[in-house]
C-alpha cells in the first residue's frame, strides 16, 4: 500500500531533496547557510510581480496562523513551517542569490523577490536582461518560490477573497494593447505596407 503525501509534505520533500541534490549526494558538503530562521522572529519572504498581486511567504512560529489570515489586508500570505522557509532560503543560498542582491528595486524591475529578516531586507530583481547571472538566479529562486507557495494551504477568514478575474481581465487587456502597438511597429516598419 502506498501512503499519499499532502501537497504541502511533497513541496517540503521535493525543497529538501533539491537542497540535498545541490549540496552533493551521500555526505558531501553541506548548502551554505547565508541566514537562519529564528523561531518567534519573522522571516517574510514576498514575489512581488510589476503588474499582479503580491505572494508572501512567512514563517509560521512568528505569529500564529489565526492572527495572520484574520488580517483582510493581505490575503495572499501563506503560512510556512519554520523548517520549509529555511530549506527555500537555503537553496537561494546554494543558488548564491544573496551575492546577487541588490540595495533598492531599480525603475526597470520586473519582478521582485523581497525578504525581510532580523531588521535587514534583501531584494532581488529581475529586469528581463538575457545572458544575464543575476536574472538566471532570479527565475530559479522565483521557481523555487512558487512551488513552495503553490504547495502550502492558507485559511484566510472573512468573505473578501482576491479578485482574479478582473487580475485577468486587466492582463488580458495589456496583452492585446502590447499587441495593438507591435503590429503598429511592424506596420511603420513595413512603411505602412502589410
Amino acid at each position: 500500500m502506498v501512503a499519499l503525501l499532502a501537497p504541502r509534505s511533497m513541496m517540503w520533500l521535493l525543497a529538501t531533496g533539491l537542497a540535498a541534490a545541490a549540496a552533493g549526494c551521500g555526505g558531501g558538503p553541506e548548502l551554505r547557510r547565508e541566514l537562519t530562521v529564528q523561531a518567534g522572529a519573522a522571516t517574510v519572504l514576498a514575489l512581488e510581480p510589476k503588474n499582479g498581486p503580491r505572494l508572501v511567504l512567512q514563517n509560521q512560529s512568528s505569529a500564529p496562523p489565526a492572527e495572520v489570515y484574520s488580517r483582510a489586508d493581505d490575503r495572499l500570505r501563506k503560512v510556512v513551517p519554520d523548517p520549509e522557509l529555511q530549506s527555500l532560503l537555503d537553496l537561494f543560498a546554494g543558488e548564491e542569490l544573496f551575492t546577487f542582491a541588490v540595495p533598492s528595486v531599480p525603475p526597470n524591475a520586473r519582478d521582485v523577490l523581497r525578504l525581510a529578516h532580523g531588521g535587514r531586507e534583501w531584494l532581488w530583481v529581475r529586469r528581463g536582461v538575457a545572458d544575464d547571472p543575476a536574472e538566471a538566479a532570479f527565475q530559479n529562486a522565483r521557481a523555487y518560490f512558487l512551488a513552495v507557495y503553490n504547495g502550502n494551504e492558507a485559511f484566510h477568514s472573512g468573505e473578501e477573497r482576491p479578485d482574479f478575474r478582473s487580475e485577468s481581465q486587466r492582463a488580458q487587456r495589456d496583452a492585446e494593447a502590447t499587441r495593438a502597438r507591435l503590429r503598429s511597429l511592424q506596420r511603420a516598419g513595413n512603411g505602412g505596407v502589410r
